[in-house]
């Protein structure tokens, strides 16, 4: 009975997760999308853009190419705003 509870309330977490998702400014979306907090520095900001564009580059994922692309651009457009929102070249 325990589990259940777990479960539907994991499923409201992420229900509600998904509901405020839209509310989110282009930076923090940036932030989500590469799976750092803003607190982040540089190198973590980094490790992860790198972590995640060697798993989505359209040669090597197994998703359809032209998925593999569009989040591949989707993780580099991101990068790109939060190097240029903290001055990071």
């Amino acid at each position: 009975a325990q589990q259940g509870v777990l479960r539907s309330s994991g499923v409201r977490a992420r229900a509600a997760t998904a509901a405020t998702a839209g509310a989110l400014t282009p930076l923090e979306r940036s932030y989500a999308l590469l799976g750092v907090s803003r607190e982040a520095s540089r190198e973590e900001v980094k490790a992860a853009f790198r972590r995640q564009a060697l798993a989505l580059h359209p040669d090597v994922s197994p998703l359809d190419k032209a998925e593999a692309e569009a989040r591949f651009k989707a993780l580099n457009a991101a990068y790109a705003l939060i190097k240029a929102h903290n001055d990071w070249s």
